[in-house]
């Protein structure tokens, strides 16, 4: 297993990182990083219907998609994405929890409320602070998610849409959930600091090694 925190902030160039690594490589990663502000989709979605595009305009926000599943998500330096790549084997590739384990575990470790939510995602007090998505190559996996951190949740609820029922089409509709960051409940602890110590469990819990 290798280990690779991302140096880059840009979106499209780390889920290039995931892709190249998931289809031309037969190495397991863990994989960590943070973007700057921009908004991913999943790939069944119609961004039409997903995102505020005045605002998102205005702003000068980036919209990008992935190549898995799973709904439309926004992205800034307080949220943390984290990626598994791996070999798999037989029928069950698709295997959620098992793939989030670490990180739920990584969790627990500061006793936080946390818990499993009905799609995928990881909730602090009942609130979703992590989303996951999959997307199979071959007998290879990529599992990736988000933890909210400190994002600005005030232009998350901007630059996404609410009603996404108002736009009539046959794309996959995300589901919004009532969201929280996980340092209002860890006052002592920047992102920075935060995303070393997740780095320094997940190689130990996944002895991974880095990679250069």
């Amino acid at each position: 297993m290798n280990f690779y925190l991302s140096p880059y902030s840009n979106a499209a160039l780390n889920l290039a990182i995931e892709e190249i690594l998931l289809k031309n490589s037969d190495e397991e990663f863990v994989i960590l990083y943070r973007n700057s502000s921009s908004i991913i989709c999943g790939k069944h979605q119609n961004t039409l219907a997903e995102v505020n595009y005045p605002k998102v305009i205005d702003d000068n926000i980036p919209v990008f998609r992935r190549i898995s599943g799973g709904g439309t998500v926004y992205h800034d330096k307080g949220n943390i994405n984290f990626a598994l790549i791996l070999n798999v084997h037989g029928a069950n590739k698709v295997d959620f929890k098992k793939y989030t384990g670490p990180v739920y575990s990584f969790l627990c470790s500061y006793s936080l409320p946390v818990s499993y939510g009905k799609r995928n995602e990881i909730l602090l007090n009942g609130m979703k602070i992590s989303g996951n998505a999959e997307h199979i190559h071959k007998n290879r996996v990529l599992h990736h998610g988000t933890l909210l951190f400190d994002t600005d949740l005030d232009a998350l609820t901007q630059y996404l849409k609410t009603d996404l029922f108002s736009y009539s089409d046959k794309s996959s509709k995300s589901v919004r959930s009532k969201v929280c960051n996980i340092g209002e409940y860890l006052q002592k602890i920047t992102v920075v600091e935060f995303i070393e110590e997740m780095g320094d469990y997940l190689k130990s819990e996944l002895k991974a090694s880095v990679y250069d």
